[in-house]
């Protein structure tokens, strides 16, 4: 049986490697970044500045939204999963931040 040569050059596959862990690391620090966004929007709220909070609120909803146009490439299944299911809770978080906005005084 004949053995197939590796059409890669070298160096791509650790290439693809480190851009996957990367890839993962922002996502960890976008997840992070946009949940403490939603936390101080609720401080903002509860501090009186509705103004803050509005716009703390729509910088959560564009990590969502950076969350969800990055996550299909991740690699790994379990890591794309795990992601999916946290950025589904914090999409409900989002949406309770509004939705005490709404009930906030103008």
């Amino acid at each position: 049986m004949r053995k197939t040569a590796d059409t890669n050059p070298p160096g791509v596959k650790e290439f693809k490697t480190a851009v996957d862990k990367g890839r993962y690391e922002f996502l960890q620090a976008e997840l992070a970044i946009t949940g403490t966004f939603v936390d101080l929007g609720g401080t903002e709220i509860d501090c009186g500045d509705r103004e803050a909070a509005v716009r703390l609120a729509e910088k959560a909803e564009i990590g969502c939204r950076t969350l969800e146009r990055f996550l299909p490439d991740l690699q790994d299944d379990g890591q794309r999963a795990d992601f999916e299911e946290k950025l589904g809770e914090l999409r409900v978080r989002v949406a309770g931040l509004r939705a005490r906005l709404q009930k906030s005084p103008l």
